[in-house]
């Protein structure tokens, strides 16, 4: 009975691996010697109420990784019989060398670490081991197809397992596959329990394995074969795996003639395709996709025949194209679009710009365009498409896409990744607000209007791109100096660049950018905003020589974010004036009073003139608040009307080192909630009037030095409040300064 008992458990066992298959393997007809290769095995314990939405991830953010790094699935497979909710995966490596070249390239990667982020709340558990395929052993198709696998593990002595080894990959595997069965393996395990040999036994169907099971016991071979394992094996463990959901989707091969239509066309994600073009088209990329019953395409073919390109489309998907959703555009673009009408396409989704260029060209049939000038959403089969508006911002004329469920962007105009971006259209403000809503969607591939698509370390790449380039210029802006040279000071920005030097800023964009921030563009990018009391303005004033702007901003949003305060940040002095103060409610200052032009240009001067003078005490005693901040009673015009509204006066800092600032009074509302703190920075010592002022703050050295760190002062109609701290980011950034800036900007809010 034990001989037949191991005999049935060895035709049920099931061995499940976890493999990244970038590749299919016929299986071999004839056993082979063991290789180098490792095979890493997980089982993964899902938590019964999210097995859908694992299953999800692992197929399109999951495997797409792992092939990446370098592995080969075997198969994924969940149970048939055992733990319903547990999953096997295995996945073969050249070496341990290649799995740790998988490991530190998969610890590198962003999307990877996002992944993990998503996937570990959907587990209950997670254990791996690795195993190697014994001499003579049959190795495994790459991916195994089978509809049922028999994944089995044997206990065998150390002592015995030469001779197991010997039998069951001799006569006993060449028995086994004489009466039908496709053993896979076995496996010897290299980290693990070595006590522990691993098979699969592939069935197309549990009635096939059935029927094999009744002819084999019925032979005197079955005898004969569980006689002898009983002499090696102490214990058997089976279990009975299926492929799950995504196992079997490989990418298909794509037919022979797109390697000569489209040399750069890729499979991106199940049913989605992007090709890209020469330098000629401007690196320009273009889609199709499978939704529902239709077939979708994205931007337009460059330099190939519209119906060879269609009939490739056609093909990928297995139905004709029918849309095309236009996100860019560039001077000849209406013929395309007009043939691709010619050739069946029959309606055009795209932005409100883009539609109207559409409509000057006058060659497309009434009804032909549907624009959207909002995001909107359109369910096609299990796919939501979402059409995302994006006139103004990288362009006059933009818009993205969206495949919430294959969680693929097209991006559009606002992201190009290798290329020189063009900006002479561009509103970079409105370009970066644009990537941020972009980036709160959860892709995992971005196709670009222009360059190499990848993951979404692509949105991030741009929106630094653009960062370090306003930074550039707005710290130039700050010191009354010229639009400055990229070589000068621009490292930062030079290592944003992925194809360099083709997609470097020329001069011509530095001061499409210099244009942006100063006036009169600056300081609401030419927009004017409404005064509504429940979203009040600010107008910021930051940078000077010592204090590079882009840190302070850094440093300022997380307040603003938290009270609810939309900020308008200004490098250029010349933005602080009554008609622009009469569009906030609240103004911000950090910067110094003096201005340092490069020569020949002329020495530094004051810039504040009698007017801005004017202008802010009017503001404040008219109603308004006043966050002084840092530096800004520093190098001012000395008893002027700015610096006697503030009630204080610079006299110099120490230097930057560790001190205390301590609160004096804890009862006011822009103190609750502060304790005292120990901060790196400068510490002021300003002088103040304390017939206007109420001190709040002060800050104490380690040599015993005294100074005022912060006072309040209400005046007229409006109230004003001095914090000191202020120059280095471990300043701004500290939780207790941010708690002071958030309490002061409600106080001068009256909120």
């Amino acid at each position: 009975m034990r001989s037949l008992h191991l005999m049935r458990s060895l035709l049920l066992a099931t061995v499940v691996i976890v493999a990244a298959a970038a590749e299919e393997n016929k299986p071999s007809a004839t056993a082979t010697p063991a290789t180098g290769k490792v095979y890493g095995e997980w089982r993964i314990q899902v938590r019964p109420d999210r097995v859908a939405d694992y299953n999800r991830l692992i197929e399109q953010q999951g495997l797409p990784l792992f092939r990446e790094s370098g592995g080969r699935m075997v198969g994924w497979w969940g149970a048939a019989i055992g733990d319903l909710y547990e999953q096997t995966t295995l996945w073969e490596y050249d070496g341990m060398a290649a799995f740790e070249g998988a490991r530190a390239m998969l610890g590198k990667d962003e999307r990877f670490a996002r992944f993990a982020a998503e996937r570990d709340p959907l587990l209950a558990g997670e254990s791996n081991r690795f195993l190697k395929l014994a001499p003579n052993a049959t190795p495994p198709r790459l991916p195994e197809t089978a509809a049922r696998v028999v994944h089995e593990r044997h206990r065998v002595p150390l002592g015995k397992q030469g001779e197991y080894l010997e039998f069951v990959t001799g006569p006993g595997l060449k028995l086994l596959k004489q009466h039908g069965f496709r053993p896979v393996g076995p496996w010897t395990t290299d980290v693990g329990k070595w006590s522990e040999v691993t098979w699969l036994f592939c069935f197309d169907s549990l009635v096939e394995r059935e029927e094999l099971m009744a002819r084999f016991a019925a032979h005197s071979d079955s005898t004969r074969y569980g006689e002898k394992l009983n002499t090696f094996v102490d214990e058997i463990v089976t279990q009975v795996l299926t492929p799950t959901p995504f196992a079997g989707k490989q990418a298909p091969e794509l037919p022979k003639e797109a390697a000569s239509l489209l040399p750069h066309l890729e499979q991106v994600a199940p049913g989605v395709y992007a090709a890209g073009f020469a330098d000629q088209y401007r690196s320009a990329n273009c889609a199709w996709f499978s939704v529902g019953d239709q077939t979708w395409l994205v931007d337009l073919p460059r330099g190939v025949a519209v119906a060879d390109y269609l009939a490739l489309v056609a093909k990928t998907t297995g139905c004709a194209a029918s849309r095309l959703v236009l996100t860019q555009w560039q001077p000849g673009d209406e013929v395309v679009v007009q043939s691709l009408f010619e050739h069946g396409v029959k309606a055009i989704t795209t932005s409100r710009a883009l539609g109207d260029r559409l409509a000057a060209a006058g060659k497309l049939p009434a009804g032909a365009v549907r624009v959207f000038e909002a995001q909107d959403s359109v369910r096609v089969g299990d796919e939501t498409v979402e059409l995302i508006p994006c006139d103004g911002a990288a362009s006059k004329a933009g818009a993205a896409l969206y495949l919430s469920n294959r969680q693929v962007l097209f991006a559009g105009p606002v992201v190009t990744h290798g290329p020189r971006a063009p900006l002479d259209e561009s509103d970079t403000a409105a370009w970066l607000e644009q990537l941020e809503r972009l980036r709160e969607r959860a892709a995992t591939v971005v196709v670009p209007g222009r360059g190499s698509w990848g993951g979404r370390e692509r949105l991030d790449r741009q929106k630094r791109f653009l960062v370090e380039l306003r930074r550039h210029v707005a710290y130039a802006i700050a010191q009354g100096r010229p639009v400055p040279p990229l070589a000068a000071g621009g490292s930062q920005l030079l290592a944003e660049l992925v194809w360099p030097p083709y997609d470097g800023p020329t001069a011509d964009d530095l001061a499409h950018v210099y244009g942006e921030l100063t006036v009169p563009t600056a300081p609401f990018n030419g927009r004017t905003p409404r005064r509504d009391e429940r979203t009040p303005h600010a107008l910021v004033l930051i940078g000077d020589q010592p204090h590079e702007p882009g840190h302070i901003e850094d440093g300022l949003r997380p307040a603003f974010k938290e009270t609810g305060v939309i900020p308008h940040f200004a490098v250029d002095v010349r933005a602080l004036s009554a008609e622009n103060l009469a569009h906030v409610q609240l103004l911000v200052i950090l910067r110094d009073g003096l201005q340092r032009p490069l020569p020949p240009d002329g020495e530094a001067f004051m810039w504040m003139t009698d007017e801005q003078q004017r202008a802010v005490v009017e503001f404040v005693e008219g109603g308004g608040g006043f966050l002084n901040l840092h530096n800004s009673m520093g190098l001012y015009p000395a008893d002027g009307a700015y610096l006697n509204l503030v009630g204080g006066a610079y006299t110099g800092h120490g230097p930057l080192e560790r001190f205390c600032v301590e609160v004096v009074d804890p009862e006011h509302p822009v103190t609750r909630g502060v304790s005292r703190f120990t901060v790196a920075d400068e510490q002021h010592a300003p002088t103040y009037d304390e017939k206007k002022v109420h001190l709040l703050l002060q800050s104490r050295s380690d040599e015993g030095g005294v100074a005022a760190a912060g006072w309040v002062r209400e005046t007229g109609n409006g109230r004003l409040c001095h914090l000191a701290s202020g120059h280095t980011r471990e300043a701004l950034l500290h939780p207790m300064y941010q708690r002071l800036l958030r309490n002061a900007l409600e106080w001068c809010l009256r909120r």
